[in-house]
């Protein structure tokens, strides 16, 4: 019996897209992605957050007519963290954006280029953000605070804050990709790294 089945149901064939991976990019790699791992858990947790006090504030307002400021606050914060923690783990785990129709014209080796010019392009936009968070910071520290839980100024550093996880994986991502190509390799393409 346990024949057939292994007849009728094969292992699924696992290609390790890592294994001749340079010491250096394993490395990396694996810094990339425990600090994915952080981003993906602040992401569930303000998920859970995000639903559990809407929740909260909907049947609140349904049975007891009540509205507090500080649930919408919360929603208001939690929404934001997903949307930015959300950005920092799309580029850690490459999803964030690519050129898959124009990479896929050239050749492996001028692909891994157009990655390391991507990252960089990314690199830089990551520090626009930054400066752009900065920014409104500083504009947010001069508006007179109405809030009952979270300050205002709270959101503000989110920006900053997941501009430099971005900026971060990108550096990784370039890291990678420049030791890949100094072994005379390419780093597996991102749909099968991620």
């Amino acid at each position: 019996m346990g024949v057939a089945v292994a007849v009728a149901f094969p292992e699924p064939h696992v290609v390790d897209h890592f294994a001749d991976e340079p010491p250096l990019a394993r490395a990396v790699r694996r810094i990339d992605e425990a600090v994915g791992a952080g981003e993906r858990a602040g992401l569930f947790g303000a998920f859970a957050v995000l639903v559990l006090v809407s929740l909260y504030r909907t049947f609140i307002d349904m049975f007891a007519s009540e509205r507090p400021l500080w649930a919408i606050e919360i929603v208001r914060l939690s929404a934001f963290s997903i949307g930015m923690l959300g950005a920092a783990y799309a580029t850690q785990s490459r999803r964030n954006f690519g050129l898959d129709l124009v990479s896929a014209l050239f050749p492996t080796k001028v692909k891994a280029l157009v990655r390391v010019f991507t990252n960089v392009a990314a690199l830089l936009a990551g520090a626009l953000l930054f400066h752009g968070g900065r920014l409104i910071q500083h504009a947010l520290t001069k508006e007179k605070q109405h809030y009952e839980v979270i300050p205002t100024t709270t959101v503000g550093w989110l920006i900053p804050v997941c501009a430099v996880l971005i900026m971060f994986h990108v550096t990784l991502h370039i890291v990678i990709e420049i030791d890949y190509l100094r072994q005379g390799k390419t780093a597996p393409e991102p749909e099968v790294a991620g």
